[in-house]
């Protein structure tokens, strides 16, 4: 606290010794730039420092009273400005956004200064001074504040945001003949009688190239120093009546005086914000660049390399910065190298973002003359400094050589799996050769049974009953595993392959079926409800699964009750045709429901005789299948069962 009071009052005392319009008022008030800081460094609970300097000073120039009255205003327009710039602005002490610098010209050199001019004037007023003095002072109290925050406060902020000095080599050189040209020039202006008053008008605005090479070259901290010397240079001849602000009385001198330097701040903060953003961005840009984990290569609209990162030059083999100012085409293979440019004039008349070369192979030309696969990704950038394209690049080695390793294993599998399957076919056709001819083998001897047990029979009329029962069951089960074996032949034949499909006409199938059935099973109650429509399918396979569907329905009724099958068709509304048969036999069980049409199963009690070789739902489920269709049921145990199978109509 008593060191910001000590400072305030010293540059307050250095203040005071310009004033012009009353003692206590002056054009030129650093201390208002100081107490500035002070809050923005130390935080506004240091406000009572600022407060002690500013009575105190006051109070060695007027009354306590006035003292008190003036010190209150100095002190609320530091708070004021601080307390704006850190809730509004956002405030960085760096200076180096422009967000900051318009901060602190709105709020610190527009707004806050107004508390302190008005408290201070009124206080004078009450304390004895015209009222009719009320706003010339006013007036000239607000700008020596406002020009304390613009010029003294950028100094004080800029350097302790930045205390380190960082110049070195060639950036130290420049930086000093800066100075020394600043210097000489600001002494020649402002300071030497180089020539009359009167003919210097224009003179100090011979310093603003200096204020713009301070902005564009270096931070805001050299700028700031820059207008601060300025400053000191323009304040000291207008006080010794020399350089362009010697005409007119001292009132007049500093009126211009102030606007020359409000004019020169301003410019200069705000320059070199936006110099500084720039190179934050441009920093920001480059570390991006610069730590992708891709090759990241940027070329002007003439095609030559303007920046190219570190993993663009491992990728392609040159060393660092060695592609800065090739032509872009170094980096295509020799033998695209002629059509490059012309690729290129293509991409700038259409300028977009978008994968290059979509639906090619593309290569990179590498230092040592080889080649590697690459994906690159292209972005026009539009900038105040011409058109590029930052081109994205990708090695894409490894995952070559992955997919090329996974071509290798897949060729390898299809060939294995080719050479499994003609296996596979060879087993099979073995195996349905086999079947046949196993079914075939059997067939002959028991064909032969057969017959000799009937002509057993019909010439032993005179045998004893028990010995004729024997040959009947010899005579039935020869037939029964003829018709197994028959059976076997058809399910192990019909094709794997979908089956070439044609039209088949259902209703003489149904017919021809169900007369050889009534033939069989005399007492058997068929009903047909036509219409039957043609479907598409193979006219032996469509047989096979009328014949079996309705053949399965007869014969798994018990002797005891007389058989009813019921059979329609019915075409749906996608152009399916459903032929469904309805028996009144026993029904499943739902614990048998899985097992359908699975073959060689049958759901006889094991005091019933087998009525069936339970492969013939299989038959049908498998020839059903091969036609593209499918196969269903709906039972009800005790009540019966309705087998259905779908296929295309025709």
């Amino acid at each position: 606290m008593a060191g910001i009071a000590a400072v305030y009052f010293l540059a307050a005392k250095f203040g005071l010794s310009l004033a012009f319009v009353n003692k206590q008022v002056t054009a030129v008030w650093p201390p208002s730039g100081i107490a500035l800081v002070a809050l923005l460094l130390f935080g506004i609970s240091a406000w009572p420092g600022v407060a002690l300097g500013a009575f105190a000073i006051n109070a060695l120039a007027g009354t306590p009273a006035t003292a008190l009255g003036i010190s209150a205003g100095n002190t609320l327009e530091a708070v004021a400005g601080a307390y704006m710039l850190r809730r509004y602005a956002r405030f960085d002490n760096s200076l180096e956004r422009l967000r900051d610098v318009l901060g602190l010209i709105g709020f610190a050199a527009l707004l806050s200064p107004l508390v302190a001019a008005t408290f201070g004037v009124v206080s004078l007023c009450l304390g004895g001074m015209p009222w009719a003095q009320f706003f010339p002072v006013w007036g000239v109290w607000w700008l020596g504040d406002a020009l304390g925050n613009l010029i003294a406060a950028p100094l004080l902020l800029t350097w302790t945001a930045q205390p380190a000095l960082a110049w070195r080599g060639w950036r130290l050189a420049e930086l000093l003949l800066l100075a020394a040209g600043l210097s000489l020039v600001g002494q020649a202006i402002f300071t030497a009688r180089i020539a009359p008053a009167s003919s210097m008008q224009s003179f100090p605005y011979l310093i603003f190239p200096f204020i713009i090479w301070a902005a564009l070259r270096f931070r805001q901290r050299e700028t700031a120093t820059a207008v601060f010397l300025i400053a000191g240079f323009a304040i000291w001849g207008a006080l010794h009546n020399v350089g362009p602000f010697a005409l007119g009385t001292f009132n007049e001198r500093l009126n211009v005086l102030q606007a020359f330097m409000g004019v020169s701040a301003v410019t200069a903060l705000i320059l070199g914000a936006a110099t500084a953003e720039r190179e934050k961005a441009g920093e920001l840009f480059r570390i991006v660049i610069e730590e992708a984990p891709s090759a990241m290569v940027m070329t002007a609209d003439d095609g030559k390399i303007v920046m190219a990162n570190a993993q663009a030059e491992m990728l392609f083999g040159y060393a660092p910065r060695e592609l800065v100012g090739q032509p872009v085409e170094t980096l295509v293979p020799l033998k695209h190298r002629s059509n490059h440019p012309g690729l290129r004039a293509g991409f700038y008349r259409h300028r977009e973002a978008r994968p290059m070369g979509a639906g090619r192979d593309l290569l990179g030309a590498r230092k040592d003359g080889g080649e590697v696969p690459v994906e690159i990704g292209l972005t026009p950038l539009n900038t105040g400094q011409g058109n590029f394209v930052l081109a994205a690049i990708v090695d894409i080695s490894q995952r070559k050589h992955a997919e090329e390793r996974i071509r290798k294993i897949n060729a390898e599998l299809e060939r294995k799996v080719e050479a499994r399957t003609k296996s596979l076919e060879t087993a099979l056709n073995d195996m349905e050769e086999f079947s046949y001819t196993v079914s075939h083998d059997l067939r002959a001897p028991l064909r032969a049974l057969e017959g000799y047990a009937r002509m057993i029979e019909l010439k032993a009329q005179e045998m004893a009953a028990q010995p004729r029962e024997y040959l009947r069951r010899i005579r039935e089960n020869a037939m029964r595993l003829d018709r197994l074996t028959r059976d076997v032949l058809t399910f192990s034949r019909i094709p794997r392959q979908a089956a070439e499909k044609s039209k088949v006409e259902l209703e003489p199938i149904v017919l021809s079926v169900a007369e050889q059935l009534q033939a069989n099973r005399p007492d058997a109650e068929i009903l047909l409800a036509p219409p039957f429509p043609a479907v598409l399918g193979q006219e032996s396979l469509v047989f096979q699964c009328v014949s079996n569907i309705m053949t399965n329905a007869v014969i798994h009724v018990p002797a005891s009750h007389k058989p009813k099958v019921a059979v329609s068709a019915r075409a749906r509304g996608d152009g399916v045709i459903r032929l469904s048969v309805s028996d009144n036999g026993p029904g499943i069980k739902p614990e048998q429901r899985e097992l359908v049409f699975k073959p060689f199963v049958r759901f006889s009690k094991p005091s019933q005789e087998p009525s069936g070789t339970g492969i013939g739902l299989a038959i049908v489920k498998k020839a059903a299948e091969r036609m593209g269709g499918r196969v269903g049921f709906e039972s009800t145990p005790g009540e019966g069962s309705t087998f259905w199978f779908e296929l295309n109509g025709a």
